[in-house]
């Protein structure tokens, strides 16, 4: 069974420096019997989550189950080029886990946060005008769209998988007056574990440490777990 995991650094392990310790590869490690393919790219928009699953189909084939952690709202990934499809980044693979390097050289991942670091400044200025980059990003963010382009890809995945072979969740609790929630959308790590959040956080943006990604993936399991069972549906998890 092939499956999926879509999500930006809040479940990729760059920022705590926990490979094979996060959410994604501790979903492979529980399943020796899937081949987990990790997407979770740091500084990814959700806008960019069907351009994931084509480049993983491209890649190894039709997939079976797809798991989604929905990101913030205020960030966008830009296709530089029609090669991301096919060289989204650099693939490596560790047992049954498969997951991206970091490098993504035909796409660029557009936050208010890169935008302050000089190095990604200086490449985005290679491409695009920096001070009109800001402010339209900037206005972009106070408009429906980024919420709209998120709810195209919520429906657009459950169409062409199935509600019953796609489990969506979000780090951050979502503005569900904006987006339309689906039902096999299980809630947020915020909403779960509350103040708690903060024993396992390693910065303020609330990235978590090793502690932090067993007991996301200990609140997710039994929702995994149905997943991955033929026939079964989503039952929401609220304890």
């Amino acid at each position: 069974m092939k499956i999926a995991i879509l999500g930006c650094s809040y479940s990729n392990w760059w920022d705590a420096n926990i490979f094979n310790e996060s959410v994604p590869a501790l979903i492979a490690k529980d399943n020796a019997n899937i081949t987990m393919y990790d997407a979770s790219i740091g500084g990814s928009g959700n806008n960019s989550l069907y351009l994931r699953v084509k480049n993983i189909e491209k890649n190894f084939g039709s997939l079976d189950k797809v798991i989604v952690q929905l990101t913030t709202i205020n960030r966008s990934s830009i296709m530089l080029s029609k090669k991301a499809i096919k060289e989204l980044g650099n693939w490596k693979k560790q047992h049954n886990y498969h997951y991206i390097d970091g490098t993504t050289p035909y796409w660029i991942m557009l936050t208010q946060g890169k935008l302050k670091s000089d190095d990604f400044r200086k490449q985005w200025e290679t491409l695009f005008p920096l001070n009109s980059s800001l402010d339209y990003l900037h206005s972009y963010n106070k408009t429906f769209d980024p919420y709209f382009q998120t709810q195209q890809q919520i429906d657009l995945l459950n169409y062409k998988y199935g509600k019953e072979n796609v489990l969506f969740y979000s780090w951050l609790k979502e503005n569900k007056k904006l987006i339309e929630l689906p039902s096999n959308y299980i809630g947020s790590v915020q909403e779960h574990f509350g103040i708690k959040m903060n024993k396992f956080k390693i910065d303020n943006e609330y990235h978590f440490n090793n502690h932090g990604h067993s007991a996301v993936y200990r609140w997710l399991k039994p929702s995994i777990n149905k997943l991955l069972a033929n026939g079964d549906k989503y039952v929401y998890n609220d304890t």
